[in-house]
């Protein structure tokens, strides 16, 4: 394209050349032609703007000067020799230029943390005389992030039972500023004799490379021989040592623990805290298994009954992400040891998906105090988890903190706390504690 449009533009040149040759008094491969002006050394005018020239040729039409057969119009065809038809070997050439590209990386891999440190990347490009060096600066910067980003930060990842673990970018790590390393670029060029500039064709080839590059940087420094991008610390850490870092994604379901209704899968969610609540075992015993009680203190409950002995039957509403569902839930009691322990077991439904998870629970009395300790773990499946898995452990996390929250604030005769201002209070107290704060 670029050949065919320095055609067309030196028959329009030479329009311009004949047209501002006749005013300056000198011939037409005399003229000059820069900086929007036409100019002769040794003419008998002063420099002529080029729109004048152009406009002229466009309206005077009756005195073209000679050699010039109308205004500035082309019309050109390039057909490059080097293409042709399929030969007798069954072989063609695919491409009119060939550009050529090395990358070097160097790099330092901590061996205790697997963390990759990229000390400094040079990338050295042919693509003949540069037509417009800011694109090409632009193109290889930008691939060059795309690269690195897959080399080193970008996975999508899934569960075994093809639950999308990394649907936000939370999870789905993309590249910014304070993550790319310095990019050398420089070029060598070789001119291409098949273009009218010498110019070569040049994508986003560092996109291709880049992570080939830093695999083989790491490589040499690690010894390893077999990587597979993305090299984030976790997974080169755990190649070092010898072990598959894709072994847990790719077990089916791990082996549940003796008693356990929910197995814990690749992803799934888990978690453990504790509550003080001013009021003796036994009440909070006879609260948990209370319908009237659960109903107030489970997160967007609408309706819980008992269905059966130590199942119930609820229907809650909850808002993920600003999109709000209603599920349908089964809630059963079991390894009742009065009033110390007990494990809550649950499946739910709705039309974003479902889960299912169980919290066990132990209450330890001292003074008239009950410290209410609990661990979950759960799993969830369908569009829900496309959510990502921290956002959703951060929803899990919330939810079980507000149901024990309005647990303590029932058996304590206060009012349980609802709606946003309860979710904030909820969440900051979560976040809170996670620091090692208390």
């Amino acid at each position: 394209v670029t050949s065919a449009v320095a055609l067309s533009a030196r028959k329009a040149a030479a329009k311009l050349r004949a047209a501002a040759a006749r005013s300056l008094g000198v011939a037409a491969d005399a003229v000059e032609l820069a900086n929007g002006m036409a100019s002769a050394v040794g003419g008998r005018n002063e420099p002529i703007p080029i729109r004048r020239l152009a406009a002229q040729l466009h309206w005077d039409t009756d005195n073209f000067p000679e050699g010039v057969d109308g205004p500035i119009s082309e019309l050109a065809e390039f057909t490059p020799a080097g293409l042709g038809v399929v030969g007798s070997d069954d072989r063609m050439r695919s491409s009119l230029t060939y550009s050529f590209q090395c990358d070097l990386a160097a790099v330092e891999v901590d061996e205790q943390t697997g963390h990759v440190t990229v000390n400094k990347y040079v990338s050295v490009h042919d693509a003949g005389n540069l037509l417009n060096p800011a694109v090409v600066e632009g193109q290889i910067q930008g691939g060059f992030a795309h690269g690195f980003g897959a080399a080193m930060l970008e996975r999508v990842t899934y569960a075994p039972d093809g639950t999308l673990l990394s649907g936000t970018f939370q999870d789905y790590l993309c590249p910014t500023a304070p993550e790319m390393p310095e990019l050398v670029v420089a070029h060598a060029a070789s001119p291409s004799p098949r273009t009218i500039h010498g110019a070569k064709g040049l994508g986003d080839g560092c996109s291709m490379i880049t992570p080939a590059t830093l695999a083989n940087a790491i490589a040499d420094a690690t010894g390893l021989d077999d990587l597979a991008p993305p090299f984030l610390p976790g997974r080169l850490w755990e190649g070092l040592r010898g072990e598959d870092p894709d072994a847990l994604l790719r077990q089916p379901t791990a082996t549940a623990s003796p008693g356990a209704t929910v197995a814990p899968k690749a992803g799934g969610l888990s978690g453990q805290d504790q509550i003080e609540i001013a009021a003796p075992s036994r009440e909070v015993w006879d609260a948990l298994l209370d319908p009237d009680t659960l109903k107030r203190i489970i997160p967007g409950c609408e309706s819980v009954e008992l269905s059966g002995p130590d199942l119930y039957r609820a229907r809650v509403r909850i808002s993920v992400a600003g999109i709000g569902a209603t599920y349908e839930a089964q809630i059963r009691i079991s390894d009742r040891e009065p009033p110390a322990r007990l494990r809550l077991s649950g499946k739910a439904e709705s039309k974003l998906g479902g889960g299912e998870g169980e919290a066990h629970v132990t209450l330890a009395e001292h003074d008239g105090m009950t410290k209410l300790s609990y661990v979950y773990r759960a799993n969830v499946s369908g569009r829900l988890a496309s959510f990502g898995h921290r956002m959703l452990d951060g929803v899990v996390r919330l939810l079980l903190a507000t149901f024990f929250d309005r647990l303590r604030a029932v058996l304590s005769g206060e009012t349980p706390p609802a709606g946003l201002r309860e979710r904030w209070r909820a969440w900051l107290d979560l976040v809170w504690r996670s620091r090692g704060r208390t």
